[in-house]
């Protein structure tokens, strides 16, 4: 599990400790308590998380946040609670009154321990605490394009592949990412849509090397026109998009 901090200096002072099981646990409180404080391991979070069958399918960006006694509330499945509004990130930050300490990434559903990731906020005071009982933990800078990054490092992504003709149909090749890597899974599903013309399967598995293919037709077009078609998943849209002309 990658264990990363953010320096924001108006979070919560964090209590640092470790358990009788050699487990980092942090808390934002005087006492580590099971109300208010979280264990920095895969089954830690998976405690946290309560049910992991409420994980979606890919992508998932769940908030950490405290109430006014310092404890932690329910995780916030931000693409969930979002998926009507589409809200950005540090939209929503600013959207919620609660206080947010911290964010977990899980790519997918049955991901590996070493593919979940923790980002917490700490006050600068408390990196050093921190860093002597993590030192692996890597700063991310506190800045909307750094959220950025870190957000796509650890979310599934798309791209395109290759594009063939067969007829009037254009068939596209869709590859599931992580971090930049082609990802070799099956049976995860891609949305296609379009604002035009004409999609024959809208929504489509990938195969054993993570690849779903999709034909399109710029039905309806004249020539010269193009239709854009867009992929992505359940709760995130338009990762990708392929041009096709008439």
């Amino acid at each position: 599990m990658k264990i990363t901090y953010t320096i924001d200096n108006t979070s919560k002072n964090i209590n640092i400790a470790k358990s009788e099981e050699n487990k980092v646990i942090v808390s934002w409180t005087d006492k580590i308590s099971q109300m208010a404080s979280l264990e920095l391991t895969v089954n830690g979070l998976k405690k946290y998380l309560q049910s992991p069958s409420r994980l979606i399918s890919e992508g998932n960006n769940i908030y950490i946040t405290l109430d006014s006694n310092g404890n932690i509330n329910l995780p916030i499945f931000k693409m969930v609670e979002t998926n009507p509004t589409k809200m950005g990130g540090m939209e929503f930050i600013k959207y919620k009154s609660s206080t947010i300490v911290g964010q977990i990434y899980i790519p997918f559903k049955d991901s590996s321990d070493d593919e979940y990731a923790i980002r917490l906020n700490i006050k600068e005071e408390d990196v050093s605490k921190l860093l002597e009982l993590v030192p692996n933990a890597v700063e991310v800078e506190n800045t909307e394009e750094a959220f950025k990054e870190f957000y796509y490092a650890n979310s599934p992504r798309l791209k395109v592949v290759n594009t063939s003709t067969a007829g009037d149909w254009t068939k596209i090749k869709v590859q599931l990412t992580l971090n930049g890597n082609n990802v070799s899974k099956e049976d995860v599903r891609i949305f296609a849509k379009s604002a035009s013309g004409y999609i024959a399967n809208r929504e489509v598995y990938t195969d054993a090397n993570g690849i779903a293919e999709f034909k399109v037709l710029p039905y309806g077009l004249e020539q010269g026109e193009s239709m854009k078609a867009e992929f992505g998943f359940k709760y995130v849209s338009n990762i990708v998009s392929k041009d096709v002309q008439a």
